[in-house]
């Protein structure tokens, strides 16, 4: 394996994502790989913590619609400009863990001349839990669906593309112990219709398809919440390993934390 370490950069938009941003900055550092962020104009103080905490950033306006086309075109010009050589297509509310080592697959994946890793998508649901004051998602949530294989991990070239929730590949790796968590649907009620509302207005208004985002339709006629019979206990499945991935995330956090409060006392 090459000595020279990979300029990995985990990139995506966001939009009013101050819950999850700081455990995606901790996730980074957790995962020794760099972190960057498009700001889709939040109002909730995501911007704010973003330039608080140095954290590479620029904003960019699409009129508070979710249009999709122009997040991911904005997306590969700053690729463009930042010049990775590999880069993670990156929600705020998506977690990706692999048995090794997401770094060290990473590494494999180039050195046998992959351009891109796929991990299986668990889609954690809301079966009507009830988020304690002192407890998180990571510890709240464990119910959800086995999807699907994803490709979101990718290596830099001026080609890329990207299509819907992919990147476009030639010599894909499937990962079949890689997961990609996404703890997206256990976001409130009032967060979920303002994501549907937003991508109803670019489909209406600048002509997006609505195979774009239209599973949202489905989760808002159940009203956000899934009962049990239709989802699967993850806890219980090969991918378990994750769980405690993320309390450690968890942890690493809440020393942060504290860490930060003992610095600012002293």
């Amino acid at each position: 394996m090459s000595d020279k370490k990979l300029k990995i950069i985990a990139i995506g938009f966001v939009y009013n994502e101050i819950e999850f941003i700081k455990y995606k900055h901790m996730w980074c550092k957790q995962q020794d790989i760099d972190l960057y962020i498009i700001d889709n104009m939040s109002k909730d103080g995501t911007w704010e913590y973003l330039r608080e905490n140095n954290i590479p950033s620029h904003r960019f306006d699409t009129q508070n619609r979710f249009n999709l086309i122009k997040l991911q075109e904005e997306l590969i010009k700053t690729l463009h400009k930042l010049k990775p050589d590999w880069f993670i297509y990156n929600g705020c509310d998506t977690f990706r863990y692999t048995k090794n080592g997401l770094r060290k697959d990473i590494e494999m994946a180039n050195e046998e001349g992959h351009d891109t890793l796929s991990l299986m998508l668990l889609d954690i649901k809301n079966t009507g839990e009830i988020k304690e004051k002192n407890k998180t998602v990571f510890n709240t949530y464990f119910y959800g669906d086995i999807i699907k294989q994803q490709i979101t991990i990718g290596k830099y070239h001026e080609n890329l593309k990207i299509h819907g929730d992919n990147i476009k590949c030639m010599n894909k790796k499937v990962l079949n112990d890689g997961v990609l968590v996404n703890y997206g649907m256990t976001k409130d009620i009032k967060d979920r219709e303002e994501t549907l509302a937003r991508r109803q207005l670019a489909w209406k208004k600048d002509g997006l398809r609505k195979d774009f985002g239209g599973h949202y339709l489905g989760a808002s006629r159940k009203k956000w919440k899934w009962n049990l019979n239709e989802v699967k206990d993850l806890r219980l499945t090969a991918y378990a390993y994750f769980f405690p991935e993320v309390q450690k995330l968890q942890n690493m956090y809440d020393r942060y934390l504290k860490e930060k409060e003992n610095t600012e006392l002293n």
